[in-house]
């Protein structure tokens, strides 16, 4: 199909695919479209690797620190709250650009999208081929966009090597395969081009590996005033740090700027826990491209160590930006994708479409994927 002309779009996101899964047993819908098509099986996400600030970027095709979605879950220094689930990306989505320039465009379960773009927006459901269905009884899109969320939680509840995770890998496989199946019943699929991918890959958690009590140890024995920032929770007048966990991840912010000593004491404390490896600190936040509200600081721990509290898998660290990326059908030129990223979706996508890119995409077209000619 690489000579055809691509007049739509599929964008399948699966969350917290882990590249590994496709190793799983029994997909015969992913290993015919990666055999068929360009795969990518390094593909890089943005940091840290959390659903909401990965999904704004991959709808975007812009950084955390330009689409302005610091992660899933912050605390905002200028309301003094915890914010969770947050959402006004300050840069058009993917959506809203083909919009712009005469698209319809539709979304199931792709929450980032509703209000932004989408003409018809359908919630998750177990059978994603229906809910597509019921978008074609309204309108025949240009683009669409499916979410599907179980492989996350089954990578969190039982963790990513486990044989529950497996099952519901393959039933992702089955629900793609029926999508698909639909689309072509309908003969959207000629001239379409079909992209997979997902937000953050997922890590096994052992037991044991937890370190939220010796975060807090550590707060302690530095002398700041702490608290941890729970949802809908009001701190104290002379709290001087704030910190949550995010699995793999915990962050920790100055609530106003410490004095150069006690800011050294609390980093000293930080660094001393035993099983954090790097603390990334603002000015390497800013070299990630990362939203400044993130955090002030952002520890990462050792590979088996975490900040559950009984996830048997997680994400969010460095160890989880490398998902996987498979691009099928019109306009796309079979092989390996060396190497890709989550901010390159976008652009591609509007060069196959002929719509143009808009200068604040700074994602890269991905030449594998692209029309010979285009080039």
């Amino acid at each position: 199909m690489d000579n055809a002309i691509v007049q739509r779009a599929l964008l399948i996101t699966v969350d917290g695919f882990d590249p590994s899964y496709l190793d799983f047993p029994d997909l015969p819908t992913l290993r015919r479209l990666g055999a068929e098509g360009a795969v990518c099986l390094n593909c890089s996400t943005t940091f840290p690797t959390l659903t909401t600030s990965c999904l704004a970027s991959l709808l975007t095709g812009t950084y955390p620190a330009t689409h302005g979605i610091p992660s899933s879950a912050f605390y905002d220094k200028a309301t003094d709250t915890r914010m969770d689930a947050p959402r006004g990306i300050a840069v058009p989505t993917v959506a809203e650009v083909l919009k712009a320039h005469g698209h319809r465009t539709a979304a199931v379960a792709h929450f980032l999208l509703e209000h932004r773009g989408a003409d018809v927006y359908l919630p998750a459901s177990a059978n994603m081929a229906e809910q597509v269905a019921r978008v074609f009884a309204t309108i025949n899109p240009t683009f669409l966009a499916l979410y599907l969320g179980a492989t996350d939680e089954a990578g969190h509840r039982f963790g990513p090597t486990s044989s529950e995770m497996r099952r519901v890998v393959q039933d992702v496989d089955r629900q793609i395969g029926d999508v698909l199946t639909e689309l072509e019943r309908r003969g959207w699929l000629r001239e379409a081009v079909v992209v997979i991918t997902s937000d953050h890959g997922m890590t096994d958690l052992p037991a044991g590996g937890g370190l939220t009590g010796r975060v807090e140890t550590a707060l302690q024995a530095s002398g700041v005033q702490h608290e941890y920032a729970a949802s809908r929770h009001t701190f104290r007048a002379d709290t001087e740090v704030v910190w949550m966990r995010c699995v793999r991840v915990a962050l920790v912010w100055e609530r106003r700027p410490l004095s150069p000593e006690k800011r050294e004491r609390l980093l000293n404390a930080l660094r001393n826990i035993e099983g954090i490896e790097t603390i990334v600190d603002a000015a390497q936040l800013k070299r990630l491209r990362a939203s400044p509200r993130v955090a002030d600081y952002v520890l990462i721990p050792a590979r088996d160590k975490h900040f559950a509290t009984g996830d048997k898998g997680g994400h969010g660290s460095f160890a989880e930006m490398h998902v996987p990326l498979l691009l099928w059908g019109a306009g796309v030129q079979r092989g390996a994708l060396t190497e890709a990223s989550n901010v390159d979706v976008v652009p591609t996508l509007l060069r196959l479409l002929d719509v143009p890119i808009p200068e604040h995409v700074e994602g890269e077209v991905l030449k594998a994927a692209t029309w010979a000619k285009i080039l």
